[in-house]
C-alpha cells in the first residue's frame, strides 16, 4: 500500500496505480468462497460416508446380540450397552476422519511448499493455486466431523436397540 501510494505520487492524476490484490480482486474473492464450498462438500462426503459406519453399526449390534444378553445378565443396564455402540461408531468414524484429516494436510502443506497444482492463466504473478493452512478451520471441520459422527452414532444405536430389543 505504502508502495503503491508514492507511485501515485510521482505518476501524478493521469494514471490509476491499484495493486496486485485490487487487480484481481475477483479472483481472491473466488478463492475466499471456494473455501466454503469445499466445506460444504467435505460434510456431505461425510454424511455419505456415514451411511457405511450405520451399516457396520446395525451389523456389529445384530451379530453381537448373545453377548448383550450376557452384559444383561451381569447386570449391565441399557445406558452402558448403548454407551458400547456409540463408543464403537466414534471410535470407527473417528479413525476415518483422522486418517482424511492427516491426508488434507499433507497435501495442503504439500501445495504450499511445492505448489503442484498449477494457475493457467499468466496474468496473476501466481503461479501455483494459492493454499493457507489453518489451525482454526481443521478445529472447525473436525468439530463438524464430530458432531455428525456423534449423531449419527447415537442415532443409529438407539434406532437398532429399540427395534431388535437389544
Amino acid at each position: 500500500e505504502k508502495v503503491r501510494r508514492e507511485i501515485a505520487g510521482i505518476v501524478g492524476d493521469d494514471f490509476t496505480v491499484r495493486t496486485r490484490d485490487e487487480m484481481n480482486a475477483l479472483f481472491f474473492r473466488l478463492v475466499a468462497y471456494e473455501k466454503w464450498g469445499v466445506f460444504f462438500i467435505s460434510l456431505l462426503v461425510l454424511v455419505l460416508a456415514s451411511f457405511s459406519v450405520v451399516g457396520t453399526l446395525v451389523m456389529l449390534m445384530i451379530e453381537k446380540r448373545d453377548d448383550v444378553a450376557t452384559l444383561r445378565a451381569l447386570g449391565a443396564d441399557t445406558k452402558l450397552i448403548r454407551s458400547i455402540f456409540v463408543g464403537e461408531g466414534l471410535l470407527i468414524g473417528g479413525l476415518g476422519a483422522s486418517i482424511g484429516a492427516v491426508l488434507g494436510v499433507g497435501f495442503c502443506l504439500a501445495q504450499q511448499h511445492f505448489g503442484m497444482i498449477r494457475i493457467p492463466v499468466d496474468t496473476l504473478l501466481l503461479y501455483s493455486y494459492p493454499v493457507e493452512m489453518r489451525w482454526s478451520d481443521l478445529l472447525i471441520v473436525a468439530a463438524a466431523f464430530g458432531a455428525v459422527i456423534l449423531a449419527i452414532s447415537e442415532l443409529t444405536v438407539r434406532s437398532v436397540m429399540k427395534n431388535n430389543k437389544l
